[in-house]
């Protein structure tokens, strides 16, 4: 053989091997050493006469070669032979040659009577690569091929070797996608097993389907491949692969049918039953808990952060990337003829209507939670316990969560929030702060919870801040700004809103100009643990999981009926004229939202830290001033939450703004009021108050949204408002029935309040009560004028972050972010309060901050 003259230059422990540079070059790619390949006795053949006896009938056909000795643990000695060129024999190409008849043996390349394991590898090179760099006390057995273990019909007694020795087995990666491949793997371990081996594993090979051990170390740079190999040595598995691979179809003809290489093949025209199992498993098998769920009972689909109920046309284009289904159809001469065709309607709908088999869905996550145990979640993908599938930027590394912050990291992580981020906003009020900080952490905790009120950020001009503060916690969530909901009094459109935004899978619902909250339909939806309603393309009723996070933006929001027990305020009150002709520079970030993004791993941190500190405390949850209906969990968990944190005012604005707020409350105790100057105590019917209401026009109190009393059919309407009102005690006033009249008409009467009447309400009329405080505030030791004082962070802390943070905590980054907190007050040396500089929020002290008074 003619060499050509650019052959690799071979390196120098190769050159004294009988081996030509294109074998040796072979060799070296297949990660073979140069000791090794010596070892075992490799040389090139390159001349007829070199032919071992047993090869010499293939003659030039066989030249060149590379020669492969095999040695058995029992000194039997063979040959195989790789030819340049693959001989043809019966038709078919051979890339390796064997004896004929001559029995197969293993290649005991390593031999170490101490070892504690033995690698069983298929392939002759591929073992000579394992050879080449196995850990110390494993020794390696090479196989010509995945049935190089048989002779004879009965397991080779070379496996003895494996006798109170763990043993792994490397077959090739097409064992995951080989039926054949697969079983004589699982044979061999049987057999090693019935040799007395202590257990038997097997490699898991990723790569083309015949990818084998010496193509995949050949790629690694040389340095690496020993821990490599170490690494698939220490994970290997029980069996070859997850799933037991599918046979190969019938033979069939190319021009009929071409099975794609990376879809099995399903038969669509046998056993319904059969067919919906095989379909159900492929699906199940390739796209559950990852892109189908069972999100609100019907079968979803995930692109992204985004979830779409599968209809019956998306369903085919499914069922179309997972398997190639066919009908399958015999021929005259006894072969199965297969063509193309999809599944019959009812199978789809069939499949379709099986969404409990999959994987359930409550909630999308694009931020790390905190799991009931207490737990924080950062892994992306399906997380079981929670029902919830997080879905992670890449580019955002959060970092470890402390499992029991410091007071310190407890104050760092509020002032960050409170001070840093949202200090530009008007918030004037400890409730105001305390209910931003508790709508910052719900979609934390949501989890936790199974329902959370509105939050109601209200201004008192337009140009407040409203947007900017939902775009800065909808991008602290998701990493996007807020798309508001359009918001609606048409109850029925409002219906259409809130099903198209459950059904996408949105974790926070935003819905602007929303300045009369009122409505059956979005009271509902916040107060229902599922929710309910038809999604179009989906015959069966959608029940979404309710793991929402709900925020509206009013200017003078005002509240009506159910309403106002559903909603928490966030009042934005800037103290001049045009808030929207702020100057640029007055505020601390500029472009908050960029700053938000910029530093959203350490605000996600920071909320967790608050969160963690709650339950490392033993999840304490202070004495509630009063119970939120249905929102109680909600409002347990974030007590606590801030309570721990020492943050005080949650929720202390409530009642008061309930009362404010509550047109439609008004408007009841303002008539009922009437109705008493009107007829006393004294019976009537509703008739008598229409008509009174009537003569009495303008000086008359009308009931909410009955203030024309010369429509047509006007007293039944207010009989049926009568109704409802029935019983309740509104400012003392109490509406009830004095029995009725002619024809069953109701007759009516007033109690008043402080009434000593029979049935009257003995004046227990409802008046707020003040937010009770778990912690001494600063507000303790001030006068009168401090009663909106917040609450000093972290009383009784050293320095002015509390306790010193380690520096190994991931608070500790936020510590140069977290600037005095806006208050009154210095929380350092408790000086009075000075504004800093003009024209902006926060408050602090020259002396302990002076770098605060310079910053322009």
């Amino acid at each position: 053989m003619t060499l050509a003259p650019e052959a690799p230059v071979i390196a120098s422990a190769w050159e004294h091997l009988p081996l030509t540079p294109e074998h040796r070059a072979l060799l070296e790619s297949a990660a073979i050493s140069a000791e090794v390949a010596a070892a075992s006795g490799v040389y090139s053949i390159t001349a007829i006469d070199q032919l071992p006896a047993e090869f010499a009938s293939y003659g030039e056909s066989a030249v060149p070669a590379l020669a492969f000795p095999y040695r058995s643990p029992f000194d039997e000695q063979r040959v195989q032979l790789r030819p340049d060129v693959p001989v043809v024999i019966d038709g078919k190409p051979s890339k390796y040659l064997w004896a004929k008849d001559a029995p197969l043996v293993l290649n005991a390349l390593t031999r170490n009577e101490n070892a504690t394991m033995v690698l069983i590898v298929e392939g002759t090179k591929q073992a000579l690569a394992a050879a080449s760099h196995a850990p110390e006390g494993v020794e390696v057995l090479g196989m010509v091929g995945c049935r190089g273990w048989y002779r004879d019909g009965a397991p080779t007694p070379e496996l003895a070797i494996c006798d109170d020795r763990d043993v792994v087995i490397a077959l090739d990666a097409d064992a995951a996608t080989n039926l054949d491949v697969y079983t004589a793997g699982l044979g061999l371990a049987d057999a090693v097993l019935a040799e007395g081996a202590r257990s038997a594993k097997f490699v898991r090979l990723t790569g083309g389907k015949k990818a084998g051990l010496d193509d995949i170390l050949g790629t690694r740079p040389a340095q690496r491949r020993g821990a490599y190999l170490a690494r698939l040595i220490e994970s290997a598995k029980p069996k070859p692969a997850d799933a037991k691979p599918k046979p190969p179809p019938k033979k069939r003809t190319a021009t009929e049918f071409v099975t794609p290489t990376d879809r099995g093949m399903i038969v669509v025209n046998g056993d319904r039953y059969e067919v919906i199992t095989e379909l159900t498993r492929a699906l199940l098998e390739r796209h559950d808990a990852n892109r189908l769920f069972c999100y609100g009972g019907v079968i979803s689909q995930r692109k992204g952060v985004a979830l779409t109920p599968v209809n019956k046309d998306a369903f085919g284009g499914i069922v179309a990337e997972t398997a190639v289904t066919v009908l399958k159809t015999p021929t005259p001469d006894g072969e199965d003829r297969y063509v193309h065709a999809w599944p019959d309607g009812q199978t789809m709908g069939a499949i379709l209507a099986n969404a409990e088999r999959f994987s359930p869905l409550d909630k999308l996550s694009e931020i790390p939670f905190v799991r009931p145990d207490g737990s924080v979640c950062q892994t992306p993908g399906y997380d079981a316990q929670t029902r919830t599938f997080l879905v992670l930027d890449p580019e955002l590394e959060v970092g470890p969560v402390p499992a029991d912050p410091t007071p310190g990291e407890l104050s760092a992580a509020v002032k960050l929030i409170l001070d840093e981020w949202l200090g530009d906003f008007p918030l004037h009020t400890a409730a105001d702060r305390a209910n931003v900080l508790a709508l910052v952490l719900t979609p934390f905790i949501r989890g936790l919870v199974p329902l959370a009120p509105l939050a109601v950020i209200d201004a008192k001009d337009p140009g407040t801040g409203k947007n900017l503060l939902a775009d800065s916690i909808h991008r602290l969530v998701t990493g996007r700004d807020a798309q508001p909901l359009p918001y609606t009094t048409d109850d029925a459109e409002h219906r259409k809103v809130i099903t198209a935004a459950f059904r996408s899978g949105a974790e926070v619902f935003v819905f602007d100009e929303a300045h009369e909250l009122d409505g059956a339909s979005f009271a509902r939806a916040i107060t229902s643990v599922t929710y309910q309603d038809r999604v179009l393309g989906v015959s069966n009723l959608a029940e979404f999981p309710n793991r929402v996070t709900w925020i509206s933006l009013g200017n003078q929001v005002r509240v009506y009926g159910d309403m106002g027990r559903r909603v928490y305020r966030i009042r934005l009150s800037f103290p001049g004229e045009s808030p929207e002709n702020r100057p640029a520079e007055s505020f601390r970030h500029q472009d908050l939202r960029a700053w938000t993004a910029q530093n959203r791993a350490s605000l996600i941190a920071a909320c967790l830290t608050l969160v963690r500190g709650w339950f490392a405390a033993g999840q304490p949850t202070p004495r509630l001033p009063f119970s939120m209906g249905s929102f109680e969990a909600w409002q347990k968990v974030l007590t606590g939450v801030l309570d721990v944190a020492g943050v005080e005012g949650f929720l202390g604005n409530v009642r008061e703004w309930r009362s404010e707020s509550d047109f439609e409350h008004k408007h009841w105790v303002a008539h009922l009021a009437w109705l008493y100057e009107t007829f006393g105590s004294n019976e009537f019917l509703t008739g008598h108050a229409a008509e009174k209401l009537d003569r009495a026009g303008r000086s008359a109190e009308y009931p909410h949204d009955l203030e024309d009393p010369t429509v047509k059919g006007y007293a039944r309407k207010l009989g049926q408002a009568y109704a409802k009102q029935e019983g309740r005690v509104l400012d003392g006033y109490q509406l009830v029935k004095a029995g009725t009249a002619h024809k069953n008409v109701s007759k009516w009467r007033i109690l008043p309040p402080s009434s000593e009447e029979e049935g009257g309400n003995g004046g227990n009329v409802w008046t707020p009560t003040p937010f009770a405080r778990t912690k001494k505030s600063v507000s303790d030791t001030q006068g009168p004028d401090d009663a909106h004082v917040i609450p000093r962070i972290g009383a009784g802390s050293r320095g002015p972050y509390g306790p010193s943070v380690p520096s190994t905590s991931p608070i500790a980054a936020l510590l140069p972010l977290a600037v005095t907190q806006a208050a009154p007050v210095c929380r350092e040396c408790r000086e009075p309060k000075e504004l800093v500089p003009p024209g902006r929020f926060w408050f602090a002290c020259p002396r302990c901050h002076p770098a605060t008074f310079t910053r322009d």
